[in-house]
């Protein structure tokens, strides 16, 4: 019984595990294995790269991200997590002012995928808490970026609103 809580809020993994075995049967299992581990350090060679092309850091840490990533074992909702969090900071990119240093302006329309996929993930796993704290830290960073700069309070004052509901999409799951 005590167990019960934690699975419940992993249904939405179960339901695509089961999936993809009764579809595919195990060989599909290890493909969705295969690609869980090569997520992270792909994200970081893609988003390493963008800053610094021919980088033998970026390599390095991709490297060894996929290293640590071979001790993995089997396949749990977990492995969601760790695929999640560099999906969210890919995302995160592409908003407010990392989305102006690359050219784009201040940009929150990409912010409103926030809620969606802060949705799914908490349906997945437990590690969606990573992902509002990560959130949390990126909208103080913009918020304390543009007081410094003295820029318009409005687009700071919607990604707040956008990161709340974030939050509030995470607690549409079962308990």
């Amino acid at each position: 019984p005590g167990r019960e809580l934690i699975l419940n809020g992993y249904w939405l993994s179960q339901i695509l595990f089961y999936g993809i075995y009764r579809a595919f049967d195990l060989i599909g299992i290890v493909f969705l294995r295969a690609a869980l581990l090569l997520v992270p350090p792909v994200a970081i060679l893609v988003f390493g790269w963008r800053r610094a092309p021919w980088s033998p850091v970026v390599v390095l840490l991709s490297l060894l991200c996929g290293w640590a990533m071979l001790a993995v074992s089997g396949i749990r909702p977990n492995h969601l997590t760790v695929a999640c969090v560099p999906l969210l900071f890919i995302l995160l990119e592409s908003v407010g002012y990392a989305a102006e240093r690359q050219g784009a302006g201040y940009s929150l329309r990409k912010a409103w995928l926030l809620p969606p996929f802060m949705l799914v993930w908490a349906n997945l796993h437990g590690g969606f808490l990573a992902g509002i704290a990560i959130i949390t830290l990126f909208v103080l960073s913009e918020s304390v970026t543009q007081a410094y700069q003295k820029g318009p309070l409005k687009p700071v004052l919607h990604l707040w609103g956008i990161a709340l509901v974030s939050v509030l999409a995470t607690l549409l799951r079962p308990v």
